[in-house]
């Protein structure tokens, strides 16, 4: 295995090394059995030097002679790379910010090393995190977030940013920018198709990354073009690779059915 294709993550161990709070410098973990997730090959023996909390080099085990570093055996144990959680929510208001914080170790605990907040009402709190995990004064994976969602009149979220026309998209973004927000999550429940398309194009010219839910009455053909990054859910993808997708989508913008009526249209072709 090539030494790159794993040194550019942070797998579990590392960093509950570095969060322990050992005054060692070096760890060197010895008996592992490294998992190529590209290939499925596995080299057994091999030792991991973490150095600072960074994985620095790995190499067979006996093959190099170290002083001054903990050695912790693996014998046994299999070593794959950090694992992400792309959509979790980190929310709850004022009242759940203890609860939320509490729940971070487990992440580390169960090899999940970096999570994607898709949208909650505790931005603020995340930052305040992310020191504390830099620091090693909080267990935790790193945490990439959007800040507030992008949602219509009246939300389903608390927390959500409303937005009924250009401008107030346009403040919505200034708002997120300032907040320093890793990318814009977009939710619709009511949000219509237009508002939609227009808050995708303005983050486009902006150069921000956008994703979010998809109103079932526009084609997913015009949100990528418009400059959609990602959808979050299957149901949107299922709509769009739909031989179907043109007709349904039809039939929501003329208020034919909503929305989980479209869901069992396409469910109906499977």
């Amino acid at each position: 295995m090539k030494h790159l294709q794993i040194i550019t993550f942070f797998i579990a161990i590392s960093m509950l090394s570095a969060c322990s709070g050992s005054q060692s410098t070096k760890t060197l973990f010895t008996g592992s059995n490294i998992i190529d997730i590209e290939t499925g090959e596995i080299s057994e023996g091999q030792s991991i030097l973490i150095e600072d909390g960074v994985i620095s080099s790995i190499f067979p085990d006996g093959s190099q002679n170290l002083s001054g570093a903990e050695s912790i055996s693996m014998d046994g144990k299999y070593v794959i790379p950090g694992l992400w959680d792309m959509h979790i929510h980190l929310r709850g208001g004022d009242d759940l910010i203890n609860s939320n914080r509490e729940l971070l170790p487990l992440f580390i605990a169960n090899g999940v090393t970096t999570v994607r907040d898709a949208g909650g009402d505790l931005t603020s709190s995340i930052y305040d995190w992310r020191i504390e995990i830099e620091s090693n004064m909080l267990t935790g994976p790193f945490i990439y977030t959007s800040g507030p969602k992008i949602d219509g009149t009246d939300p389903t979220w608390e927390g959500s940013i409303e937005v009924t026309n250009a401008e107030e998209i346009s403040s919505a973004l200034d708002s997120l920018q300032d907040l320093g927000v890793d990318y814009i999550k977009i939710y619709e429940s009511k949000l219509s198709g237009e508002n939609y398309l227009e808050i995708v194009r303005q983050t486009e010219e902006r150069g921000l990354i956008v994703t979010g839910h998809m109103p079932m009455d526009i084609l997913i053909e015009d949100a990528i073009e418009a400059g959609l990054d990602g959808i979050e859910h299957l149901y949107y993808v299922m709509k769009g690779t739909s031989l179907r997708e043109a007709e349904i989508t039809e039939m929501v913008r003329n208020g034919e059915i909503g929305f989980w009526q479209a869901v069992a249209e396409l469910k109906r072709q499977l």
